[in-house]
């Protein structure tokens, strides 16, 4: 490969593919710094309540990695990709999460913690 096609690939590839990869990162800058400000605003507000520290730190786990998935869905799309076949294997796996661990809450709440397995197959 000489420099001519060398160079003619990089100003194709420029042409081509810089101004969605400034774009994607231009969205995601802006979407964390949202997202961080975000964080901080809800912090202030629910360290004012009397909730339970370790009920805190889970609620803001889970709002941290639901924002950020929203930053990057919107990232990716704003430069073209269909993200709707993503969302919707995020939620599948949400769903099957929360259904298990509702029912084992439910379980360990009412003490009966093997039963509702047993009791499936009847």
């Amino acid at each position: 490969m000489n420099d001519f096609d060398f160079i003619s690939a990089l100003n194709s590839f420029n042409e081509k593919y810089l101004p969605k990869i400034l774009i994607f990162l231009l969205v995601f800058v802006v979407g964390s710094l949202i997202v961080k400000l975000l964080l901080k605003l809800i912090r202030k507000i629910i360290d004012k309540s009397k909730i339970e520290r370790t009920v805190i730190t889970f609620f803001f786990s889970i709002l941290k990695i639901v924002l950020y998935l929203i930053v990057v869905m919107t990232a990716l799309s704003t430069i073209g990709v269909n993200v709707s076949s993503i969302i919707t294997t995020f939620a599948a796996a949400a769903n099957v999460g929360c259904g298990n661990y509702c029912r084992s809450c439910i379980a360990g709440i009412t003490g009966k913690c093997g039963e509702w397995r047993s009791n499936s197959y009847k």
